[in-house]
């Protein structure tokens, strides 16, 4: 994650407000190093140390009151000695480093070790007083477990700074889903309905699939604020990866033949940022109704997302609740000793703080989790059902009401959102 780079005007204090909720004007706020006590060296590496700074240094800068420099700017501009800059720093030496660095707001990371695994804990100390104002805690037996809870426990730190506007931590996990942008629909202007439905088509693919949906409307407007010509991709589509569109979808609807009689060809076509065509489709309009010219926009978009990004027919890959389908039992018909698919279903993993959309098979030795191409952290997981120690079901950020922990006997889990049936048939597969 990139850094912002540090100038010395970043140094001019701020003048704090005497109540941090009406703040107009940012209030300067500094993360220090992570501290961390001896045992957690082994659970927790010098890289995942910095991630996890700059991880919540991001999340702090989507609060508009504040105006937050990481710990890695931190070091660059302080006068931080190297023992401290070891150990990190608590409310000992909070004012101290606020006052050089013009900070009304002090957040200090420390992780400590017990029975249970790592306990994170984020403190806000008043960079005045020295005094702690408020802490919020994240659990885990390793660095993964941390960010899908990092929201919740820089959000129950820094809850006194809320301003109306700002994310919630589930806003903040929803954002990290890559996007699926819309680019302009090339149609015949009186062929009005066809942004609309192209929009809604592509964010029936994108929920399906586990992604975000950049709209047309958003698309031009990111565009548009970059200084950019909507049309020219060149330029418009990197503005939109910059905030988080991963692939681009552009559909046309136009006569392929010389014959005004020939019937029209819808043309979807599936791009990376930069441009390149990972994948096209062509669906012929098969009659003049509207019904007919919408059939043909939502099979296109269907084929040149799904198929690309899941390898299956549109239909294979849409979310089942089928809770009926069998094993194959046939004597000596399976040569993976019963290994054959049992259910088949669309899914997301939590992985740190990416919500990974992926398609699961069920078998009747182990569950594969085969993600998208899509995702940033696309690898394949299969887990044999003889490592699961019990699954439980539970509500997703509070929200989910279908989803499934796995704990594992290494002592890991993995949290799963699927639909209601494949989660019951999980249920009692295990």
């Amino acid at each position: 994650m990139p850094l912002v780079a540090a100038t010395f005007a970043l140094l001019l204090a701020i003048s704090p407000s005497a109540n941090p909720s009406t703040v107009e004007e940012p209030s300067r706020g500094i993360v220090l190093p992570v501290k961390v006590a001896p045992p957690v060296a082994r659970l927790l590496n010098g890289d995942q140390q910095r991630r996890l700074e700059q991880d919540v240094t991001a999340i702090l800068r989507r609060y508009q009151g504040l105006n937050v420099l990481s710990a890695v700017e931190v070091k660059q501009l302080a006068e931080i000695d190297a023992q401290r800059q070891a150990s990190g720093c608590d409310s000992s030496c909070a004012s101290e480093i606020a006052a050089a660095m013009g900070a009304r707001f002090v957040f200090a990371l420390q992780v400590d070790v017990g029975p249970q695994g790592m306990t994170l804990v984020v403190s806000l100390i008043d960079g005045e007083t020295g005094t702690v104002v408020s802490r919020g805690r994240a659990h885990g037996a390793r660095f993964a477990d941390f960010q899908p809870q990092l929201p919740f426990a820089v959000d129950d730190a820094a809850s006194t700074l809320r301003i109306p506007g700002d994310p919630t931590p589930a806003d903040i996990l929803q954002a990290a889903r890559p996007k699926l942008a819309v680019l302009p629909v090339r149609a015949d202007p009186k062929l009005k309905a066809v942004g609309a439905i192209v929009d809604d088509a592509a964010g029936g693919e994108s929920r399906r699939l586990g992604l975000s949906l950049m709209d047309a409307e958003s698309f031009a407007t990111t565009a548009k604020t970059r200084g950019c010509v909507v049309e020219d991709l060149g330029c418009s589509l990197p503005a939109a990866a910059v905030v988080g569109a991963a692939l681009g979808i552009g559909v046309s609807v136009r006569q392929e033949g010389p014959d005004s009689g020939t019937p029209p060809v819808v043309a979807a076509s599936l791009l990376t940022p930069a441009g390149k065509v990972l994948a096209t489709a062509k669906v012929v309009v098969g009659g003049g109704r509207p019904a007919d010219l919408e059939r043909a926009l939502r099979e296109s978009i269907a084929q040149v997302v799904t198929n690309k990004l899941t390898g299956l027919r549109p239909n294979e890959a849409r979310p089942s609740s089928d809770t009926n389908a069998t094993t194959n039992n046939t004597p000596g018909g399976n040569s993976n000793d019963g290994a054959g698919d049992v259910l088949g279903f669309a899914c997301n993993i939590q992985r740190g703080i990416e919500t990974v959309g992926a398609h699961c098979n069920l078998s009747a030795h182990t569950l594969e989790i085969r993600p998208h191409a899509l995702n940033f952290q696309s690898y394949r997981e299969v887990l044999s059902l003889r490592d699961v120690k019990r699954a439980d079901p539970y509500a997703g950020l509070g929200l989910f009401p279908s989803g499934i922990r796995l704990f594992l006997h290494d002592g890991t889990s993995r949290d799963l959102i699927v639909g209601v049936g494949p989660r019951d048939r999980l249920l009692a597969s295990f």
